[in-house]
Protein backbone atom coordinates (compact mmCIF):
# COMPACT_ATOMS: atom_id res chain seq x y z
CA UNK A 1 0.00 0.00 0.00
CA UNK A 2 2.93 2.36 0.97
CA UNK A 3 4.02 2.49 -3.04
CA UNK A 4 0.24 3.75 -4.12
CA UNK A 5 1.01 6.74 -1.60
CA UNK A 6 3.95 8.86 -1.84
CA UNK A 7 3.01 11.20 1.33
CA UNK A 8 0.92 11.28 4.30
CA UNK A 9 -0.03 14.97 5.64
CA UNK A 10 -0.50 15.19 9.34
CA UNK A 11 -2.50 17.85 10.91
CA UNK A 12 -1.94 17.99 14.56
CA UNK A 13 0.85 16.31 16.79
CA UNK A 14 -0.44 16.78 20.20
CA UNK A 15 -1.52 13.79 22.72
CA UNK A 16 -3.33 11.54 20.00
CA UNK A 17 -1.57 13.32 17.09
CA UNK A 18 2.21 12.50 18.19
CA UNK A 19 1.87 8.66 18.32
CA UNK A 20 -0.41 8.04 15.32
CA UNK A 21 2.14 10.18 13.18
CA UNK A 22 5.37 7.84 14.77
CA UNK A 23 4.06 5.33 13.74
CA UNK A 24 3.09 6.73 9.98
CA UNK A 25 6.87 7.30 9.69
CA UNK A 26 7.42 3.82 11.59
CA UNK A 27 6.11 1.96 8.16
CA UNK A 28 8.37 4.18 6.28
CA UNK A 29 6.00 6.93 4.39
CA UNK A 30 7.03 10.19 3.62
CA UNK A 31 5.36 12.25 6.07
CA UNK A 32 4.40 15.88 6.83
CA UNK A 33 3.54 17.62 9.54
CA UNK A 34 1.67 21.09 10.40
CA UNK A 35 0.70 22.03 14.22
CA UNK A 36 -0.35 25.46 15.26
CA UNK A 37 2.51 25.19 18.11
CA UNK A 38 6.00 24.35 16.04
CA UNK A 39 7.60 23.09 18.80
CA UNK A 40 5.65 19.95 19.29
CA UNK A 41 6.42 18.75 15.32
CA UNK A 42 10.54 19.00 16.48
CA UNK A 43 10.78 14.91 17.52
CA UNK A 44 8.65 14.04 14.45
CA UNK A 45 10.88 16.40 12.20
CA UNK A 46 14.58 14.30 13.34
CA UNK A 47 12.64 11.47 12.57
CA UNK A 48 12.55 12.62 9.20
CA UNK A 49 9.43 14.36 9.12
CA UNK A 50 8.63 17.10 6.79
CA UNK A 51 7.97 20.49 8.64
CA UNK A 52 5.17 22.73 7.08
CA UNK A 53 4.85 25.93 8.90
CA UNK A 54 1.51 26.99 6.29
CA UNK A 55 -1.03 24.21 6.31
CA UNK A 56 -2.57 25.12 2.96
CA UNK A 57 1.46 24.00 1.73
CA UNK A 58 0.96 20.69 3.60
CA UNK A 59 -2.12 19.72 2.32
CA UNK A 60 -0.89 20.85 -1.54
CA UNK A 61 2.17 18.00 -0.83
CA UNK A 62 0.15 15.33 0.43
CA UNK A 63 -1.66 12.82 -1.25
CA UNK A 64 -3.51 11.81 2.21
CA UNK A 65 -4.27 14.44 5.01
CA UNK A 66 -5.20 13.08 8.57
Amino acid sequence: MSNFIKSVGFIGTGLMGLPMAKNILAKKFKLNVWNRTPGKTLELKKKGAKVFSDIKDLVQNSKVIV
